[in-house]
């Protein structure tokens, strides 16, 4: 079942999404300060792709804080953008 699953969620979407996550890892990967987070990126990516099945371990701390408020400012946004109008788009082809 969780392949199907994966089949379908990337047939509807989750192909974008983990390609726009793969370009923010690259973006961060530009700069060596940048590096763990594009590192994370690109676990998202790889996420993103086959999400059904996998488990997903919190951990963090103040420096987590500080790279969140970095990732939110710089690819967060856009990607809550994206991520909003593929979801009004589902949302039409239903009606």
């Amino acid at each position: 079942m969780k392949t199907l699953g994966n089949i379908i969620w990337i047939i509807t979407g989750g192909l974008v999404v983990s390609i726009l996550w793969a370009l923010c890892g690259l973006l961060f990967c530009i700069t060596i300060v940048g590096i763990p987070l594009g590192v994370q990126c690109f676990k998202f990516a790889e996420l993103s792709l086959s999400p059904f099945g996998k488990e997903v371990e919190l951990g963090g701390g103040s420096v987590s804080t500080v790279a969140n408020i970095f990732w939110l400012i710089c690819c967060g946004i856009p990607m809550a953008v994206v991520n909003a109008v593929i979801g009004l788009l589902f949302y039409i082809t239903i009606i």
